[in-house]
């Protein structure tokens, strides 16, 4: 049985000089499913730097600072950036931020903080160095007990908390109504239909998954992941969102890119069970056969309540109406999707097909 991967998040500080190389790691961390933080992907023009900073490191889980002979030599931003670093982990509690120190080239860091911790040095050759610092977050994610595990199958999804980390369940539908109305504010051009829409999706796919064996203490979180799955879009330029002629290849890639920022903004909920969300967000986009978005998980690497929610989004987005497209009969989404073969897990499909489930109407509100 695979174990469903969960992505570190990770802020990579660099001067400008050492970008190439900072965008080479975030990359290699990427492909190993975790989720970077690098401000030349995730900074907007017209952002406050000091307060973005702030907030993502708040939210990482490990800081990677990349050190050369160029930056440690001047006033630069990777001075900047630990020096803010430091002071937000001084505010967190011990070990909430792991941090690995990377020299890109020989050179000698000024801060004492660091003459303790093991460096990682990316020379004589790049690729021996990230895989010691893959290596290293494999290890945090083993040690690490802010990071429940998650173990899945075809029929069961067992979710495990640590008695210190009990789920705040009391308070999911308070942030249901939050990111309902997060989500309000996204062009109506990207996403499917309303509120009210975003909220039958939800229902349907929360009964899907009890159906297939997803444990009930877990579905407010993965009711939150369906309606805050396309969240990430409010990251997304508007003159983008808003295009009537074809997008280009970065402007396509930057659509891309909405999974990992809207994950990222989940993840800032300090409860063990957003994780739930957290993958339905960055995964709902993945399909079976590998060939998805964005990290091209296949078959069971993906998590089990992002493969539910796949079914689930798929079949209201052929169902409705579109400017140039009238909407259809269940059945007839349900023919489509039986045409389009390595889209969904075959299992959970099959279990879909069933009249109750795919017949399935909301409840009266």
């Amino acid at each position: 049985m695979k174990k469903t991967k969960v992505p570190l998040t990770v802020f990579i500080s660099y001067a400008s000089e050492d970008r190439s190389i900072a965008i080479d790691l975030a990359e290699a961390l990427r492909k190993a499913g975790h989720s970077p933080w690098i401000d030349v992907e995730q900074l907007l023009p017209g952002e406050d730097w000091k307060l973005e900073i702030s907030r993502a490191i708040e939210t990482c889980q490990v800081f990677i600072a990349i050190m050369s002979s160029r930056s440690v030599s001047k006033k630069g931003f990777v001075q900047k950036e630990l020096k803010l670093a430091l002071e937000v982990v001084e505010q967190l509690p011990q070990g909430e931020t792991f941090i690995i120190p990377v020299r890109s080239e020989a050179c000698t860091s000024s801060y004492p903080f660091l003459r303790n911790v093991q460096w990682i040095d990316l020379f004589p050759i790049m690729e021996n160095g990230i895989a010691k610092i893959l290596k290293s977050l494999k290890l945090l994610e083993t040690k690490s007990s802010a990071i429940p595990p998650i173990h899945t199958n075809k029929n069961t999804h067992d979710y495990e908390t640590n008695a210190t980390h009990r789920p705040l369940t009391n308070m999911y539908p308070s942030l249901e109504a939050v990111f309902s109305k997060l989500a309000s504010m996204i062009p109506r051009s990207m996403i499917l239909g309303s509120i009210k829409d975003n909220l039958t999706i939800a229902e349907h796919a929360a009964f899907f998954a009890e159906e297939v064996g997803f444990k009930k203490s877990l579905i407010p979180a993965l009711r939150l992941g369906v309606i805050a799955r396309d969240i990430g879009m409010l990251f997304i330029p508007v003159q983008i969102l808003t295009k009537t002629a074809a997008l280009s290849r970065e402007e396509y890639s930057q659509i891309q890119r909405h999974m990992i920022y809207g994950e990222s903004i989940v993840r800032a909920v300090k409860d063990p069970h957003v994780i739930i969300a957290a993958n339905i967000i960055r995964s709902h986009h993945e399909r079976w056969s590998g060939s998805g978005q964005p990290d091209g998980l296949r078959e069971e690497e993906i998590p089990l309540e992002a493969r539910i929610v796949s079914i689930i989004g798929a079949f209201h987005s052929i169902r409705a109406k579109r400017a140039y497209r009238p909407g259809c009969s269940p059945e007839e989404a349900l023919q489509y999707m039986k045409k389009t073969k390595g889209e969904f897990d075959p299992a959970l499909f099959s279990k879909f097909c069933e009249e109750r489930i795919f017949l399935w109407k909301p409840s009266a509100h």
